[in-house]
């Protein structure tokens, strides 16, 4: 366990870049009864194991209560940060299509693009080769469609879409192909599945379905050549699973590990996406 944050919040984004760790955004508590989408964003130096306040989102003040987002995607490219979508809008809880990009040497926020897909909450991606694959998510409804967005080029490209239009998936990237777990979609619910995408050949295939279940909102990141997921929201809709597993792309076998810690705050909720952290982060050895 690490140094907490200096607040607890859900659904918001985080990611690395030069050495650092950043978090922050999504939603949290500003009193007993008064929830509010967060603009602040903090920087977490792992040699000193401590948070510093950086630059709101879009400049915004500390007394601009309600100015944030939550439920966005993110990206890392060229030591910058890339945020995707998400709802905002104050109390209006309105989806957006805004790409919105920070950078950690200037310490500046701005606003890139739009995407082609319309406004949408809750989609995932990932990164490579100086392109950005995302898709899914729901604006109402969920959707299904996939884009592929050349920054250097400022182009978007639609891509083959999703099998499924579940959302509320979880993406990484792992040699030069994109996977997504689990996901989740009113009606039909949760999913299991683990979604192979090749950006080459622009193919999704179904690869070994996540052990732990049907499941939404799951932390995933990658490290030595695998995929570690878990954690997250299950079919009776808890969101403080503890269980912890990896994937390995070479033989399409999923393997248990050890559960992590039990790290919910008051309202019993644990880490949510791989962007999500609420009250306290964890360090991965």
């Amino acid at each position: 366990i690490k140094s907490n944050l200096p607040y607890a919040f859900k659904f918001g984004i985080g990611g690395s870049a030069n050495g650092k760790g950043y978090a922050g955004l999504g939603e949290y508590a500003a009193t007993t009864y008064e929830i509010y989408k967060a603009q602040f964003w903090y920087e977490y130096d792992p040699i000193g194991n401590s948070w510093t306040q950086k630059q709101n989102l879009l400049n915004y003040s500390n007394a601009a209560l309600n100015s944030g987002i939550l439920s966005a995607a993110t990206a890392l490219l060229n030591g910058d940060i890339y945020v995707f979508g998400g709802t905002s809008s104050g109390y209006n809880n309105l989806h957006t299509d805004n790409i919105y990009s920070y950078k950690p040497v200037s310490n500046t926020w701005q606003i890139i693009d739009n995407e082609p897909g319309g406004n949408r909450t809750e989609a995932a991606g990932f990164y490579f080769n100086n392109k950005i694959y995302i898709g899914g998510g729901q604006d109402s409804e969920h959707l299904n469609d996939f884009y592929e967005y050349d920054i250097l080029l400022d182009t978007w490209t639609p891509k083959s879409n999703f099998s499924s239009s579940h959302g509320m998936r979880s993406a990484v990237e792992l040699g030069g192909k994109g996977y997504f777990i689990g996901g989740y979609q009113l009606g039909s619910n949760y999913i299991d599945s683990l979604l192979e995408y090749n950006p080459t050949s622009n193919q999704w295939s179904a690869k070994a379905s996540f052990p732990g279940g049907q499941r939404a909102k799951m932390v995933a990141l990658t490290y030595n050549g695998k995929l570690y997921a878990g954690m997250g929201q299950n079919t009776s809709g808890q969101e403080n699973s503890t269980d912890f597993y990896s994937y390995d792309p070479s033989t399409n076998t999923w393997s248990g590990l050890a559960s992590i810690p039990f790290l919910g705050g008051e309202d019993g909720y644990n880490l949510n996406y791989f962007t999500t952290i609420y009250d306290n982060n964890i360090e991965v050895k």
